[in-house]
């Protein structure tokens, strides 16, 4: 399944940063990140690794704190 059909799946309101047609094949942790993972950030003190994982999509919250560079 390609970003585009999992983010209206689950009713993403936003997805930036990628095309859209990027296959997701798994779901990892977001310090284990893969390319081709989904992943997500359900607790702050997971927000720092945001910015380093390797997954090729992060789910967050409307109001997470997200890195600038992100």
């Amino acid at each position: 399944m390609n970003i585009k059909e999992f983010a209206e799946k689950i009713g993403a309101t936003s997805v930036e940063g990628l095309l859209g047609s990027e296959e997701i094949t798994c779901v990892t942790g977001i310090e284990d990140g893969v390319p081709g993972a989904v992943t997500f950030v359900g607790n702050a003190i997971y927000e720092r690794f945001i910015a380093t994982t390797q997954a090729t999509a992060v789910i967050v919250s409307e109001h997470q704190n997200l890195p600038s560079a992100w």
